[in-house]
């Protein structure tokens, strides 16, 4: 059984490497016998290595880049899904957290009368399939980029929200 010390241990492990460090959390995340508190642990450093990204790409214009949550194959109720399904409901996600925000974003007096929508470090809701996804090759994360005036709210931190099960 995973646990949150557990984690710890296999970021100590990846010895600063964060490609490994990210392939050690996913597959505790995709391990049944992981502890809530584990998942918690491993869904947030996975979170705060998803903000490499700034490193290596930023959005243009009025774009933001959306880090969506990497999403394990069991759920919060205990439920496993196939790798199929749990792919299908992560493409359609509709909520990440904002890693930057392009030069020309929410500029426009017009159509932003009171200035920007969101902020680095929001989390965001849009709509399913909204925007350019993208995957780093080599590493579990999934980006999004999307127009300023996709962005359709700003959730509070700690709420968690999902897409209804149809």
């Amino acid at each position: 059984m995973m646990t949150a010390h557990g984690i710890e241990t296999l970021v100590e492990l990846a010895n600063g490497d964060h490609q490994e460090a990210a392939r050690l959390l996913k597959k505790a995340l995709d391990d049944p016998a992981t502890t809530a508190e584990a998942a918690l642990a491993a869904e947030e450093k996975l979170a705060e290595y998803a903000q490499d990204a700034v490193e290596w790409f930023y959005p243009t214009g009025f774009r933001i880049l959306v880090y969506i949550a990497y999403l394990p194959l069991k759920m919060e109720g205990g439920i496993l899904m196939t790798e199929e399904s749990r792919a299908a409901y992560q493409s359609a996600s509709i909520y990440g957290r904002v890693l930057a925000v392009g030069p020309l974003a929410y500029l426009d007096p017009v159509r932003f009368p009171k200035g920007a929508w969101c902020h680095v470090g929001d989390v965001v809701m849009f709509r399913a399939y909204a925007g350019t996804r993208f995957e780093r090759i080599g590493f579990p994360f999934t980006y999004t980029l999307i127009n300023d005036d996709s962005v359709e709210g700003v959730i509070a931190d700690g709420v968690k929200v999902e897409r209804p099960r149809q």
